[in-house]
């Protein structure tokens, strides 16, 4: 048996692309914004009624959840962070930081996140205390994929097809090494010390990297345009890729087997590239499109 995602609704009411998703505090619930600067709450129990949690003036590209403090991270493209308290629904305050354009966020620990820009810097901020914490220039070209690796160390790649080790709190670098060829556009860290990368080269990559010396495990040609974001389902069996090419595939992790192709002509999916992908539990993901809507799927085992 092929597991298969099943359309489950599609969610619309954002006026330009959805490049951004995040987790709720709740179970089922989630937050989708993009280029309309609209942040938008749903949840799985009521999927085409949205609440609107923040209208921002500008593009909002990357978002992250930190559950201990409750708080939704935004990064508005060209002024900083906004911070708004998911328990109060109320708004917390900016952080103003250099003019950029924001591409990720990754939370690390419990009150810290790191921010990956398309100046090629890596800034570390505690969102609590609303202070930057560290900044570093680690490209001479722009950064689109920021994720925690363990509790100390960060992983950083982008437009210079290099995925970077930094230390934290310091970002410090550790080591440096080609992935993709021209850009690397998303880091998804799995299980047994292992890491798949995506790229603009349409190609997915899993490697195993238990210190600081990366071994390639596999790779595949994945899709016909940019691999625009990998995410593994919770117990890092499945791997989602979204991609360019209007496509959401389903892999299995350890062989990096296709398992299936999710499309609009067959299974209602987007009708234009899809930018992100999220799982929300082990049976629920949802995905982003330049279409201007997300969409929920459900997680089924035909026979």
């Amino acid at each position: 048996m092929r597991p298969l995602l099943i359309h489950q609704a599609t969610l619309a009411g954002h006026r330009a692309g959805v490049y951004a998703l995040a987790p709720g505090l709740v179970p089922g619930t989630f937050y989708t914004s993009g280029s309309d600067g609209q942040v938008a709450e749903w949840t799985t129990a009521n999927p085409t009624q949205a609440h609107g949690l923040a209208k921002l003036a500008g593009a909002c590209w990357a978002m992250a959840t930190l559950p201990e403090p409750g708080l939704l991270v935004l990064a508005l493209n060209q002024q900083g962070l906004h911070f708004i308290d998911l328990h109060t629904r109320q708004a917390l305050g900016s952080l103003a930081l250099p003019k950029a354009d924001y591409f990720a966020l990754a939370p690390i620990g419990p009150s810290q996140i790191a921010m990956a820009d398309s100046t090629g810097h890596i800034t570390l901020v505690d969102a609590v205390a609303g202070r930057v914490v560290a900044t570093a220039q680690v490209s001479d070209k722009p950064l689109r994929a920021a994720r925690a690796w363990g509790s100390q160390t960060l992983l950083a790649a982008g437009s210079d097809g290099h995925v970077r080790l930094l230390a934290l709190p310091t970002l410090q670098p550790l080591a440096a090494w080609p992935a993709h060829s021209p850009t690397v556009m998303a880091l998804c860290p799995l299980p047994g010390q292992r890491l798949a990368t995506a790229g603009r080269d349409a190609r997915i990559r899993l490697w195993h990297l238990p210190g600081t010396e990366p071994t390639l495990l596999q790779e595949v040609p994945a899709h016909h345009y940019a691999v625009y974001d990998v995410a593994a389902n919770p117990d890092g069996t499945l791997l989602l890729s979204a991609s360019m090419d209007k496509t959401l595939k389903l892999w299995d992790v350890d062989t990096l087997r296709l398992l299936r192709v999710h499309d609009k002509a067959r299974h209602q999916g987007h009708g234009s590239s899809v930018n992100r992908c999220l799982w929300l539990s082990a049976n629920e993901a949802v995905s982003c499109s330049d279409d201007r809507t997300a969409i929920l799927w459900q997680l089924a085992m035909p026979n």
